[in-house]
């Protein structure tokens, strides 16, 4: 029997780097505030904080005239790509498009795909072959 169990899913529980981890060590105990909160000096301060965070990562991604945002979560991402650039193209097109997944992606994919679907988007969900890939010959049935 195995003292330690064996973890194969790093997608869901990915360890924090150590480097994380201590830059971020003083903004849970010492320097803590809502940024959101403009009536107080520790809000103010995480503000100024997490924009020059936000500035920092843009810059060292080569990011141009594009903002970062910060979510939760896988989840709360997946919603805010999907639906967000999908009501966008509706918007900007008056063209619902067509949307192309797999039938076996998370939850958190096909939840708001399936709400894209009711708002009268096309949604077509392809089942894998054995390996996990698609076929070229189903692609091209779509």
């Amino acid at each position: 029997m195995l003292s330690t169990p064996i973890l194969l899913d790093y997608q869901s529980s990915t360890p924090c780097s150590k480097d994380v981890v201590d830059s971020m060590k003083p903004f849970w105990s010492e320097i803590f505030s809502n940024p959101a909160s403009k009536s107080n000096l520790a809000g103010i301060n995480a503000s100024a904080i997490l924009e020059a965070s936000r500035e920092n990562i843009e810059q060292s991604l080569f990011l141009k005239n594009k903002k970062v945002i910060f979510t939760s979560g896988a989840t709360e991402s997946n919603n805010l790509a999907l639906l967000g650039f999908a009501r966008n193209f509706y918007k900007k097109t008056g063209n619902y498009g067509h949307i192309i997944t797999l039938k076996t992606e998370h939850k958190a994919v096909l939840e708001p795909l399936n709400q894209l679907k009711k708002e009268g988007f096309l949604v077509t969900e392809i089942n894998p072959e054995k390996d996990g890939l698609i076929s070229e010959e189903q692609f091209k049935k779509i």
